[in-house]
């Protein structure tokens, strides 16, 4: 039910005094919030987040916060705080007997879903959202009829009854990977993704899976525009503009970078540049302002008017009413929870054959016979995850995987994020648990964890040597038997791009190809033959004699093998825009902006994959 506006004298009923006890408690507090609240409106404020934290602790209650409440919440009273996806993990693992939603009706419903045994409140039940609005388990019943084989992903943006028809979940931070990985499950090659249609365009982007799109927007994030990302760059020379995945293409496309809000927070993090504009929930900005207050943040945001009806005193009542309270019917619930742990589970199946092979190899049929002889059983230890050198982090799924296999009980705390550039010595994560268990592990994880990192690292050099050309850095099929996927993720991590993940993804007619075919016009015209509407030809020519034949029906990509730059610069002039160009083959990296300026659309470099030096990590005592 709505409960009524609330009386002040109901609220002040609930609040202490703002004495010596109160300021002393809640003063230390003010710091985060003192560029949004005025040291005359502070007083009000502590009263209530005193009166919260009392009643978090008499209810064994906690605060989900998403990255889009005020600072006041987010910063005072929020208990967990991240993306939709971090908080629908930690809604599962989270120690308490209620949990406050501190975020919008969906976000609450994933919650009850995930947590069926606990109380969930939501201090406001219009707080909704215009995509979860934009459909409903009716119109994704009759998507089903009208396509029965094909796999349906939904956002997490969307209620329970939607979440109860579909495949699996995704967020804005996973949708790529839930979409290819749920494709190669069904073995479709389209999938229908609901309902944020710029979501599902800029994934499409970025994918060889069709995807079939729902016309649903976010209130928010539709109306920035590329205009007003121009006319933010020209009144604020230099400002880095960064954007989320559910803005239009045109906006992304205009964008300096794009990620879900955790992956936004971090960029800020890891790059803190002078100026900087967020294309998103305004909110956002104001609870970063407190860790960067030498970065000039631009306002071009907008506010959310669901998340803005959650407000300190709509918390306060809730926990102290204990409504309202989030109720599901549980048919729908226990089918919206299969879609949701679907995604949740994602890199469980697909790291755990791989981690489960590799432990086998390294601890054999007795384990690791030197720590259980000298270390005893009950002994728990501590570890540090830490970069010998600087370098773009990738496997910590990986880590996380491990960890599980081992031992359960192990406790793992995340400090960064796959993707994120850290700094040589920085704490990647903690591990707590029995010292067993983490020397059993250890080798194992860093084996991982330095491989895939090494790749990362040198992928984002590259990409970085490439700014502003607008060429894309490629990988190949050159990958470590059995870690092919790992590999090609950890590219996608430093920036880089895949061309094929295997060899069922697009024709690629090489010269052995052309040589069983009989020549260039036979092998385009066999494959052509074959062709489904989804896939595309790539042709590769070493000669300009071969790039001649071609353009009399040009494929849909060139690649350009082992050519010189003079040669280069001739066959794209050939080409003249009739199809993409790939060069590839002798790459030297030291010289890809050369490779770059021949006007090429992509360079593909084996040594992303097969030659990348580790990066050196390590576990350390702490």
């Amino acid at each position: 039910m709505t409960l009524p506006p609330p009386s002040d004298t109901t609220i002040e009923a609930l609040l202490p005094a703002y004495d010596r006890p109160t300021a002393r408690a809640t003063d230390p507090l003010y710091a985060r919030v003192e560029e949004h609240v005025s040291a005359g409106d502070w007083p009000a404020i502590a009263r209530r987040v005193a009166a919260i934290e009392r009643l978090k602790h008499e209810h064994h209650a906690v605060v989900l916060a998403h990255n889009y409440m005020p600072p006041e919440i987010h910063a005072l009273v929020g208990d967990i705080r991240g993306d939709s996806l971090a908080l629908a993990r930690e809604a599962k693992r989270v120690a308490a007997d209620t949990i406050v939603q501190a975020g919008v009706h969906f976000m609450a419903e994933t919650t009850k879903i995930l947590c069926p045994e606990r109380r969930v409140l939501i201090p406001d039940t219009r707080a909704g959202c215009s995509l979860a609005a934009s459909i409903s388990g009716a119109q994704v019943r009759a998507l089903k009829r009208r396509y029965p084989a094909v796999p349906i992903v939904t956002y997490v943006n969307t209620s329970a009854e939607v979440k109860a028809e579909s495949d699996i979940c995704c967020t804005s931070s996973n949708a790529l990977a839930v979409v290819e990985a749920i494709a190669a499950e069904w073995g479709s090659e389209r999938v229908i993704m609901l309902p944020d249609e710029h979501l599902a365009r800029n994934v499409a982007a970025r994918t060889h899976v069709s995807i079939l799109v729902w016309q649903g927007h976010c209130e928010v994030h539709e109306r920035f525009t590329p205009a007003q990302v121009g006319a933010i760059r020209r009144a604020h020379p230099g400002v880095q503009v960064l954007a989320h995945p559910e803005c239009p293409s045109g906006v992304l496309a205009a964008a300096d970078f794009a990620g879900s809000t955790t992956a936004l927070e971090h960029w800020v993090d890891e790059h803190r540049p002078e100026r900087v504009l967020l294309l998103t929930e305004c909110s956002m900005s104001d609870n970063l302002i407190s860790r960067h207050p030498q970065i000039d943040f631009v306002r071009g945001c907008t506010l959310c008017p669901h998340m803005q009806r959650i407000t300190l005193d709509g918390i306060l009542l809730a926990l102290a009413r204990g409504e309202p309270e989030v109720q599901l019917d549980d048919t729908i619930a226990t089918r919206a929870r299969q879609a949701i742990e679907a995604m949740l589970a994602l890199p469980a199946a697909l790291l755990d054959p791989l981690v489960a092979l590799a432990l086998r190899e390294d601890l054999g049929r007795g384990g690791d016979i030197t720590s259980e002889a000298l270390i005893p059983a009950g002994h728990h230890g501590r570890l540090a995850l830490v970069p010998r050198r600087a370098g773009v982090i990738a496997g910590l799924d990986v880590l996380q995987r491990v960890l599980m296999q081992v031992d359960p009980t192990v406790e793992v705390s995340l400090h960064c994020h796959d993707g994120d550039r850290v700094a040589a010595g920085a704490t990647l994560a903690t591990l707590a648990g029995p010292t067993r268990s983490l020397l059993a592990a250890e080798r194992i994880a860093l084996n991982f964890m330095t491989r895939l990192s090494g790749i990362a690292t040198l992928t984002r050099r590259l990409v970085d040597r490439l700014e502003g050309t607008g060429v894309r850095i490629a990988c190949t099929r050159k990958t470590t038997p059995g870690l092919r996927a790992l590999e090609k993720h950890a590219v996608r991590l430093g920036g880089g791009t895949n061309h094929r993940l295997g060899l069922d993804d697009a024709f690629l007619i090489k010269d052995n190809h052309l040589a069983a075919a009989g020549g260039v016009r036979p092998a385009l015209a066999r494959a052509r033959a074959m062709l489904g509407h989804l896939r595309m030809i790539e042709l590769e020519v070493d000669t300009l004699a071969q790039l001649e034949q071609a353009l009399a029906d040009p494929p849909h990509a060139i690649l350009l093998d082992n050519m010189s730059l003079t040669e280069m610069r001739r066959a794209v002039a050939m080409i003249d825009g009739r199809c993409l160009i790939n060069a590839s083959g002798g790459i030297d990296p030291e010289r890809i902006r050369e490779v770059a300026a021949t006007g090429v659309d992509v360079i593909s470099i084996g040594a992303l994959t097969h030659s990348a030096p580790q990066l050196d990590i390590a576990l350390d005592q702490c």
